[in-house]
């Protein structure tokens, strides 16, 4: 019998386990694919503690190396880009091609480079007969990463590459239902950083939850935060007893509009992959799709059409375009939305039309829901909105 491969955290450049592990599964197959350490307010502990002794001397390189040490990431991690990206897909979801685990993976690189080549120069206020003043700008010491599950890795890099490039060091604690992707790229990243420098824990959020610990630590300086508004207020209102800096990236619920002189078929594209990039599962996607009553009709009928010949399926196939939801909680979210919206109003393609991969894969028709009256604006507005939906 096949054992699935071993994940570690790393802490202080040295791989650590925990005494009980928890499985990450493949969304699209319900298969286990590995399993994370659960980690211990002690290992969160160690990860501090290390992070700040690192800090002392990081803080110190100067500019040039630092921006150096961020180039040796970039070559690290596009050396083990399709690595990442198949196991990417495998905890995630999302498809290999089109704007989903290759592109994000090929981001890190883009990232990685734009940031080491980002200076920061003092700048000078002041400079006259009176005197002069200048702002400096000084590493803060420990920085906390807290990361969601719809783009681990980009997020992580955006999170975590800034701050190391400026003289501080950070702990990273990734979703539980994304943890692998982010854990061999920590380690494949301190193959070429200091031990310390940036460290990673895990854990389950139900039986040990390190995120929750991490926005009260007194050896924390700043917090950055990418997830819900609920979770944004748990961590800010942690986060006030050790007067913590913060940076949350909270949900959206963006709107799109259409105006009466466009081509319905030329923009169904666009607006079909502005809502389901990433399998709909994004902070900018639109939500809600406004569209002007002279092109009202057309535009439903070629998004409809466009929407039909969307290729759905596991995100290990190379033709899939869209792959199933990330996750239970994803997926129990999105179903109560689509069956309520189905009940409500008109569904463009709301058939119940199900394919099914294998035993554990079912995935429904998108949903294109129109013509749902709008109490709450106090005035009657057509507008859309759509899901891709597992069902497991």
């Amino acid at each position: 019998m096949k054992s699935e491969p071993a994940y570690h955290m790393i802490i202080g450049g040295k791989k650590v386990s925990a005494p009980s592990v928890f499985e990450v599964t493949n969304p699209a197959t319900g298969a286990v694919i590995g399993h994370a350490p659960n980690g211990r307010k002690s290992d969160l502990d160690a990860a501090v503690e290390s992070a700040q002794a690192a800090f002392k001397t990081w803080s110190l390189t100067s500019d040039e190396d630092r921006s150096d040490a961020i180039l040796k990431v970039s070559d690290t991690l596009t050396e083990h880009a399709e690595e990442l990206a198949q196991l990417l897909t495998a905890e995630q979801g999302k498809p290999l091609n089109g704007i989903g685990s290759r592109f994000e993976v090929g981001l890190l690189k883009d990232w990685a480079e734009h940031t080491a080549n980002t200076r920061l120069p003092v700048k000078v206020i002041q400079d006259d007969e009176n005197g002069k003043v200048e702002l400096h700008r000084k590493p803060l010491g420990v920085v906390g990463s807290i990361t969601p599950w719809n783009f681990p890795l980009a997020i992580a890099i955006w999170h975590v590459l800034p701050a190391i490039r400026t003289g501080n060091t950070v702990v990273i604690k990734p979703s539980p239902h994304t943890p692998l992707a982010t854990l061999r790229m920590v380690e494949l990243m301190n193959e070429v950083l200091p031990a310390g420098v940036i460290n990673i824990v895990t854990s389950d959020d139900v039986s040990s939850n390190l995120g929750a610990d991490m926005s009260s630590h007194k050896g924390i300086r700043k917090i950055i935060l990418t997830g819900s508004n609920r979770t944004g207020a748990k961590v800010m209102s942690s986060a006030a007893d050790t007067m913590k800096r913060l940076t949350l990236e909270l949900g959206g619920n963006d709107a799109a509009i259409v105006l009466p002189d466009v081509d319905p078929k030329a923009i169904a594209e666009g607006l079909f992959f502005g809502a389901f990039f990433n399998n709909g599962q994004a902070c900018a996607g639109i939500k809600r799709l406004y569209v002007h009553e002279d092109v009202y009709d057309d535009v439903c009928t070629e998004l409809a059409a466009f929407a039909g010949n969307i290729k759905t399926g596991p995100g290990t196939d190379e033709d899939s375009i869209l792959g199933p939801l990330a996750n239970q909680m994803q997926f129990d979210k999105v179903k109560r939305l689509v069956d309520f919206f189905c009940k409500q109003a008109v569904c463009t393609n709301c058939k119940k039309n199900i394919r099914c991969f294998n035993t554990n894969f079912k995935l429904v028709e998108i949903k294109l829901v129109e013509n749902v009256y709008m109490t709450h604006c106090g005035f009657n507005q057509r507008f859309w909105r759509w899901f891709t939906v597992l069902l497991l």
